[in-house]
């Protein structure tokens, strides 16, 4: 399943989050987009905003700001350091 097909099932209400490592233009820039544009958040890791231009930090996309800085308190608080430090593939 590609990432703009898990856009669609967040804003279909049928995904509550979406997660992500490595992050690639081709394969989240629309999907970033439509989150937004319905009034979702996506921001990398860092809480930064997504460019396109940017294919490090991870992304994370939920389907508001409160409910996005819960996930990343919960799933990536104090182990954010240590999910940079993976090598990628």
């Amino acid at each position: 399943m590609s990432a703009d097909q898990f856009a669609f099932r967040l804003l279909a209400g049928q995904r509550q989050f979406m997660l992500y490592r490595q992050i690639k233009p081709w394969d989240h820039a629309a999907g970033v987009l439509m989150v937004q544009e319905a009034g979702g958040y996506a921001a990398r890791f860092d809480n930064s905003p997504y460019a396109p231009t940017s294919q490090d930090g991870g992304l994370l996309s939920a389907p508001d700001q409160a409910t996005w800085q819960e996930l990343h308190d919960i799933m990536l608080g104090s182990s954010l350091a240590e999910i940079n430090a993976f090598p990628k593939r």
